[in-house]
């Protein structure tokens, strides 16, 4: 008796301790936030995407609120479905799955982005299947801007195949390696590039913008940084800071009051 007693108690412990070590997984990242406010809004002359700003309702909320033009969202996929999710569950074993996992299936939160407001989706499973059910998706969901962001170049390119309206990103964070080929034209389904700091710089942007490409900038949430991206031409700029958000959009009214092409 007392050895399954001792059994059943080490076996809810570990759960416990378990689940402790996997919801990390899961977790939604959104730390949108309201910075400091500006003392010069000047500067921010290029459109802005809310970093991690569809992850929960209660960014998406502050995302609308603060009249962000573009929302990303992280997009995971398990059993089939597209889900808004930071880390996809890639390390967790199957039977935890069920209690660990929470998250918000994708077309719900599709339905409680503003009319007007465009997407910016950052995948993060790159699987025939998680691209087919994507596509699905952006065909049966017509009439919103939106952009498809990931690392690897072979997983957009089949996507465009699939879903040819899709704009697809590619996403360059640390490591240069993707950039040679994509710039000199080995990639097809590529429209874009979204450059990490650790990467960026005039000449890069530069000779993206020269290949057509659309350029996102970020994440950052250094002011100055970011409006050094934006004076070098970059297409929009990565942030969790709203206050940048209402910045840009008052810089850019400016501009197209004083008559100067945005």
């Amino acid at each position: 008796m007392e050895f399954w007693l001792l059994a059943s108690a080490g076996f809810v412990a570990g759960g416990i301790a378990a689940r402790a070590l996997c919801v990390h997984q899961f977790r939604h990242r959104a730390p949108t936030f309201l910075g400091p406010e500006l003392q010069d809004e000047t500067g921010f002359t290029a459109t802005v995407i809310a970093h991690n700003g569809g992850d929960t309702e209660r960014s998406l909320a502050l995302c609308a609120a603060w009249g962000a033009e573009i929302i990303e969202f992280d997009i995971s996929f398990l059993g089939g479905r597209l889900d808004v999710a930071h880390t996809p569950p890639r390390m967790t074993p199957f039977f935890l799955r069920w209690w660990v996992y929470r998250s918000v299936p994708l077309a719900k939160a599709w339905r409680d982005l503003p009319h007007g407001t465009a997407a910016y989706l950052d995948v993060k499973i790159h699987t025939r299947r998680c691209a087919q059910a994507l596509a699905t998706f952006i065909a049966e969901n017509p009439g919103r801007r939106f952009y498809v962001g990931a690392p690897n170049p072979l997983f957009l390119g089949y996507l465009k195949t699939l879903a040819p309206r899709a704009t697809t990103i590619l996403s360059i964070g640390r490591r240069r390696g993707w950039l040679r080929p994509l710039l000199a034209g080995h990639f097809a389904g590529i429209d874009g590039v979204s450059l990490g700091p650790r990467v960026l710089s005039e000449s890069l942007v530069r000779a993206c913008r020269t290949k057509g490409l659309v350029v996102f900038a970020g994440p950052s949430n250094d002011r100055t940084a970011l409006r050094k991206y934006a004076a070098w031409g970059v297409s929009a700029l990565i942030t969790d800071d709203l206050r940048v958000v209402e910045a840009s959009l008052r810089s850019r009214a400016d501009l197209e009051i004083a008559g100067t092409p945005c």
